[in-house]
C-alpha cells in the first residue's frame, strides 16, 4: 500500500525469470506473499497486547510458539482478516503482474481468462450474446438520482439567511 506494486515489477519480474518461475503459479503467489505496509501493521498491532500477558503464559509454563499461537494470534484476528481480505483483493487486481509473468491463459485470474478476441467469445458461445441495451437501464434512472432540485422545497437544500 505505501508502495505501489507498479514500482517493484522490474525487479520482481527479474527475479521470477532468474528462478525459473514463469507460467508456475508460484511466479505468480511469491512477489506479493509480504508487504512492508502489513508487516508494520501486525508489528504495531502485536505491541499493543499487554506484557503481563505474556509474563502469565511464561508462570504457566507456556513456550514462545505456544504464546503466539494460544494467545496473540487469537488477540489479532482481525488485523489478520483485514490484512488477508486487502491482499487477497490486491493480488486479484493485479492486472499487470499476472499478464505479464505467465502465457498460459491457465494461470490467470478468472477475470482475465477469456480470449482476447470478443468476436470469437460470441461464436464459441461460451458467454450469452448482449443485445447493446445494458447501460439504458441506468441511463433511465439518472434524472432521478442525478437530477438537482428545481427549487427549494422549505429550505431543505439551502440554509436561509434571514436579515
Amino acid at each position: 500500500m505505501m508502495i505501489p506494486s507498479e514500482l517493484v515489477v522490474i525487479t520482481n519480474f527479474v527475479t521470477i525469470t532468474n528462478w525459473d518461475l514463469r507460467n508456475r503459479f508460484a511466479g505468480l503467489i511469491l512477489p506479493s506473499i509480504t508487504s512492508v505496509f502489513y508487516i508494520y501493521l501486525l508489528k504495531e498491532n502485536f505491541e499493543q497486547v499487554p506484557d503481563e500477558l505474556y509474563r502469565a503464559a511464561k508462570v504457566d509454563g507456556t513456550s514462545d510458539l505456544k504464546y503466539l499461537w494460544k494467545v496473540m494470534i487469537p488477540i489479532c484476528r482481525p488485523t489478520l482478516v483485514t490484512i488477508t481480505i486487502l491482499k487477497l483483493i490486491e493480488c486479484w487486481n493485479s492486472y499487470v503482474w499476472s499478464r505479464l509473468i505467465t502465457d498460459d491463459p491457465a494461470y490467470l485470474p478468472g477475470v482475465q481468462r477469456h480470449p482476447r478476441n470478443p468476436g470469437e467469445r460470441l461464436r464459441s458461445g461460451k458467454y450469452p450474446r448482449y443485445d447493446g441495451h445494458g447501460g439504458s437501464h441506468f441511463r433511465a434512472s439518472d434524472p432521478a438520482v442525478f437530477r438537482l432540485p428545481e427549487k427549494d422545497h422549505g429550505g431543505r437544500f439551502q440554509r436561509r439567511i434571514k436579515g
